[in-house]
């Protein structure tokens, strides 16, 4: 998860990383029959380092939960982030290709989810990733000039849809930015 931020919401409810910890540990009997080893890279970026409440709260929820739960610390190597995605990803890029992976990225890391990006996923094997955006952030803003240098998203047909259905037509406009050879 690149943009994974603290590990829970306001309200304590559980974020992105902490749920995929409870998933590793709802399937640890399986992991362990495979003899597989989960690696978990989670990344919190804030560029001002006077500041970075997110990413030590990230990393304290990370350190809580697997305090209550040795068995899952003990069957992942849990690596923590705090760099920007641009330079982080390069980094991981041949880990993440490299084996079977899941990417998870959302509408914080917008101005990375470009054409070159979604090919380059395309072309790895193994890999799948999720990109979390909210219908309501693309509707209002995808005709943005600053939207539109990353993520040339065709509002016009977005129209077309219905608002509880904008998801689906992103995800056609979307699709045309892969090769169509693409798993």
């Amino acid at each position: 998860d690149f943009f994974a931020g603290s590990g829970s919401d306001s309200e304590g409810v559980a974020g992105s990383p902490i749920r995929l910890l409870q998933k590793v540990h709802e399937q640890l009997e399986s992991i362990a029959k495979k003899k597989v080893r989960v690696t978990v890279h989670l990344n919190e970026y804030e560029a001002d380092t006077k500041a970075q409440p997110k990413f030590e709260l990230l990393r304290d929820a990370c350190d809580a939960y697997l305090a209550e739960h040795p068995k899952v610390r003990n069957t992942i190597e849990l690596h923590l982030h705090n760099e920007d995605f641009a330079t982080l990803f390069p980094k991981l890029k041949s880990k993440i290709e490299g084996c079977p992976s899941l990417v998870l990225l959302d509408q914080n890391g917008m101005k990375f989810l470009t054409p070159q990006l979604l090919t380059t996923f395309s072309e790895m094997k193994e890999v799948d990733f999720l990109c979390f955006i909210a219908a309501s952030y693309i509707w209002r803003f995808c005709s943005a000039p600053e939207f539109q240098h990353y993520l040339p998203i065709d509002r016009e047909k977005l129209k077309d849809a219905k608002y509880h259905q904008v998801h689906r037509a992103l995800v056609q406009q979307l699709r045309g930015f892969v090769p169509p050879n693409s798993d």
